[in-house]
């Protein structure tokens, strides 16, 4: 599959988390893509909000992808997390939307590759209006590392929750939701089965 197969594959996939996206995103707002993949969610901002969009995609190819396809965004080729490091990302060359640092959730003829991971309150200068994070279970790691953005911009964030209650970090999951209710953010049912974006907004 070539990448432009898989954005126009992609672009159909996501018509329900751009939306979302949009519902929040003023005109001339500030966007955040996190996993931001191929591009199709900063495509729809830039397009429909003449948005500002920071994204963030740390496989090259994807990274490299995303910035011809958006010239005008700010494409950052690093994954985001709570630390400073570097870590493993395994890819899926088969479903090129598939890309995880949970081990426990990797399956054959996956692909290793060696990324840098940064925490978001790093990126001091960004102040967003919405938050899109899709990485793949990795997301309560990118929240964590994110709080003093958070409690500052108190942007709305559209979030898939990997693997519902099966999710192997449950537990961080669990403590980076309820620090959300704690700081400001809506309180919502998050112990459904399997994997559900959600949107998270500030009250």
């Amino acid at each position: 599959m070539t990448l432009d197969d898989w954005y126009e594959r992609c672009a159909f996939a996501a018509v329900g988390v751009i939306a979302k996206v949009l519902e929040h995103l003023p005109d001339e707002g500030t966007l955040i893509d996190i996993g931001a993949n191929v591009g199709v969610v900063t495509a729809a901002a830039i397009a429909e909000r003449d948005a500002t969009v920071y994204a963030f995609e740390p496989v090259p190819t994807y990274a490299d992808y995303c910035q011809r396809r958006n010239p005008d965004a700010r494409i950052y080729p690093v994954a985001l997390g709570y630390e400073c490091e570097r870590k493993t990302l395994w890819l899926d060359e088969t479903n090129l939307g598939w890309n995880t640092f949970e081990t426990g959730k990797t399956g054959e003829g996956m692909t290793p590759v060696d990324v840098k991971v940064m925490p978001l309150d790093m990126y001091p200068e960004i102040a967003p209006d919405v938050v899109k994070v899709d990485v793949e279970g990795y997301e309560w790691a990118v929240l964590r590392g994110a709080h003093e953005m958070l409690r500052r911009h108190r942007p709305v964030l559209v979030v898939e929750l990997g693997w519902g209650t099966d999710h192997p970090r449950r537990a961080e999951v669990v403590t980076e939701m309820e620090w959300l209710f704690d700081n400001g953010y809506e309180r919502i049912a998050y112990d459904f089965d399997g994997t559900t974006d959600v949107t998270l907004v500030p009250t």
